[in-house]
């Protein structure tokens, strides 16, 4: 359900971050939380001679995989990503699509990204903002769904807050926002496609108790009939931030 429903949106924000992060011919890459691998192949796509997926999920990870089964360079990992498998100064860039935001030490993933670049590697992320629309969709699912993540994966998407995590192991911090687009025939088809895609929610929704699925159920058709064209299709611009480094060192 994440690939058919999840990754299309994803797609041209991969492609971005690989551009916005230097990704050029010859790099070695590492992609954090990779999924099925989507921004792993953008950085193929965008010349990388060698590109390494990790991802937690073995579903993800099987996935990634199959996908890549006929495209030479990739590998793909089961891994964590506060203590990263993969030895020191191993790769030209890491990169993560809307992963690394959600490891339970943000200071910890800094570290063990720096640790695996080579001497002056590069790094791009991208996080959520916690502003407009996606703040007001996740005001909605926490209502009856609410967050037990360490931390609050939206602070990534505080530029202040972001590059005082990341100041120490890298400097040079840029930042530019993105629009990652969500589409959808109808305000109920944006809602059945989410419920059963989104990793937590989807999870989530299931343990609710039937009256409280229906509230929900209500509360997001009427939060995507906001966002609805004159034709009655969803349009749903969500806000996010991509951010690059370099890593602090000789080189």
């Amino acid at each position: 359900e994440y690939q058919r429903n999840i990754v299309p949106g994803f797609l041209p924000a991969a492609a971005a971050l690989c551009a916005f992060a230097g990704i050029q011919k010859g790099d070695r890459v590492l992609d954090l939380a990779c999924g099925p691998g989507t921004a792993s192949f953008a950085a193929l796509d965008a010349g990388a001679a060698e590109v390494v997926g990790l991802d937690q999920a073995p579903g993800m990870i099987a996935l990634a995989k199959e996908l890549a089964a006929h495209r030479p360079g990739m590998t793909f990992l089961e891994g964590n990503l506060l203590a990263l498998p993969t030895p020191d100064a191993a790769f030209d860039v890491v990169i993560s699509s809307f992963g690394v935001i959600f490891a339970t030490d943000p200071d910890r993933a800094v570290r063990e990204m720096a640790r695996v670049l080579r001497p002056r590697g590069r790094m791009g992320l991208l996080a959520w903002k916690r502003e407009g629309v996606v703040a007001r969709y996740y005001e909605c699912i926490e209502h009856f769904i609410p967050s037990v993540d360490v931390h609050n994966p939206y602070d990534w998407g505080r530029v202040p807050w972001a590059t005082e995590r990341l100041l120490g192991a890298f400097e040079n911090i840029q930042t530019q926002s993105l629009i990652v687009p969500f589409a959808a025939t109808s305000p109920l088809d944006a809602w059945e496609r989410l419920r059963v895609s989104t990793g937590r929610v989807a999870l989530s929704y299931q343990t609710l108790s039937a009256t409280s699925r229906l509230a929900l159920d209500r509360e997001m058709e009427k939060f995507f009939t906001e966002l609805t064209r004159s034709d009655g299709s969803v349009d749903w611009p969500r806000e996010a931030v991509m951010m690059k480094g370099v890593k602090v060192g000789e080189g």
